[in-house]
């Protein structure tokens, strides 16, 4: 590669990862925003019904994404090729989305206390939740359907309004996180509602892709007859993405059941304070996976191993200088970080806490490696190895290493076994990353 190639592919990195990034961050704030709000309004009872339902919400988000992130990897691979198949992709992607959105509108609507039961909710804490719980499952479909739309936007090479309108969404939630729960005195079914809101809005803004600038979308609504196996082939590429949201999911679940057997519901709100914090980390390094993606099948679609492999290149050193500037702020702000949702003042909690912020993050140097490899992976339509990194940092190994060091060394143990389950799963990324190398000798 020339230097003005490499000019042109760090340009378009640092636009579409940037775009990509202020937007996933966009997502993970106004969960931060509830967190804060929540824990003003309901103390640490409210953070620990937030944290049982975090895992139902990133299940709802990663079938969104798994449907929006592996059909777009399709719809972007056919578009370089100029392919007749490019049009079935977004159709076909919409009409599942809507399907799975309303089955989880149903299960909000009938079961929310076995839900929260399910997640380790016990008495009080399951009839407070309720209403939290069955206000954003009611809007499942459009929640669903905004990760598709957002998905097909930015691989249609447009990631400034898909920013701006994750961002806009965002916005909404936190400011009316605050008229709902506070001047309408809604409290946390305010927070709900809020939080349900903000897809239409981002789904709306997205909208302007296909109608202000119409001879630069390819994006096409056609009629055609719903096709699972479509469905199936793409998914396929967006498991990695189904992954690395569901994984948050069950982790939250896991930590929550050992958390409860060592230190009950103080425990819990210490975890949620930490987890809530690192869902903006993760939409960092989201945001630098998601953001190459479409560059990154671009090459890959038409041959460029070596714009590929200097693309991957940008992604591993933007992702560990973000890890260090992140633990860096860590370091220097986690008093300030906890206080602001310690409402309560307690001791115990912001212990915990503190203590668990120097453990968990130290982990994210690996995390962003491991996150961007299997994004690379799903990228160039290689789904072995993208499946296998995402299963074992997101379920199998981060599962058993929670469990055995909880056991053995109480809260420390839950929160070192997120580094080392990412450790874990760095040897295989390295082994995967030198198995193709040696192929392509």
């Amino acid at each position: 590669m020339n230097l003005d190639e490499k000019k042109v592919l760090r340009t378009n990195f640092a636009k579409f990862v940037s775009q990509n990034i202020v937007g996933m961050i966009g997502i993970s704030c106004y969960i931060l925003a509830d967190t804060f709000f929540i824990s003003k309004a309901s103390g640490s009872e409210g953070i620990t019904i937030l944290n049982l339902c975090l895992p139902i919400y990133n299940f709802i988000a990663a079938m969104g994404c798994m449907i929006g992130v592996g059909s777009a990897i399709e719809f972007s691979v056919e578009k370089a090729r100029n392919s007749e198949k490019t049009d079935v992709f977004f159709t076909n992607a919409s009409f599942f989305a809507l399907v799975f959105g309303f089955i989880v509108m149903l299960l909000g609507l009938t079961v929310p206390d076995k839900l929260l039961f399910l997640m380790g909710g016990r008495g009080k804490i399951i009839i407070d939740g309720i209403p939290y719980i069955r206000t954003f499952m009611f809007f499942g479909p459009t929640s669903v359907l905004y990760h598709v739309i957002d998905a097909f936007v930015r691989n249609d090479d447009d990631p400034f309004l898909a920013m701006i309108a994750t961002f806009a969404g965002s916005l909404f939630n936190i400011v009316f996180d605050y008229i709902f729960m506070f001047p309408m005195g809604l409290g946390i079914f305010g927070a709900a509602l809020a939080t349900a809101i903000s897809p239409i809005l981002g789904i709306l803004i997205s909208l302007v892709h296909f109608f202000h600038n119409p001879e630069k979308n390819h994006i096409k609504i056609v009629r055609m007859r719903p096709s699972i196996k479509i469905l199936l082939g793409s998914c396929r590429y967006g498991i990695s993405a189904f992954i690395g949201e569901f994984a948050s999911g069950v982790t939250t679940t896991v930590f929550n059941y050992v958390i409860l057997s060592i230190r009950g519901n103080i425990g819990i709100a210490a975890y949620g304070v930490i987890a809530n914090l690192a869902l903006v980390v993760v939409a960092v390094f989201n945001g630098i996976a998601n953001g190459s993606q479409p560059l990154i099948s671009e090459r890959y679609a038409r041959d460029d191993i070596r714009g590929v492999n200097y693309l991957r290149r940008i992604e591993y050193i933007t992702s560990l200088f973000s890890a260090l500037i992140i633990y860096i702020l860590i370091i220097i702000f986690n008093r300030g970080i906890v206080s602001a949702f310690n409402s309560e003042a307690n001791k115990e909690l912001a212990g915990l806490a503190r203590s668990g912020l120097f453990i968990y993050f130290f982990g994210f140097f690996l995390s962003g490696v491991n996150t961007v490899t299997s994004g690379y992976f799903s990228a160039v339509k290689k789904t072995i190895p993208s499946l296998v990194i995402s299963l074992l940092r997101g379920l199998i190994v981060i599962v058993i290493t929670t469990i055995v060091l909880g056991k053995i060394f109480g809260m420390n143990g839950v929160f070192a076994s997120f580094p080392l389950a990412e450790f874990i799963t760095f040897l295989f990324s390295l082994a995967f990353l030198n198995g193709e190398s040696k192929k392509k000798r």
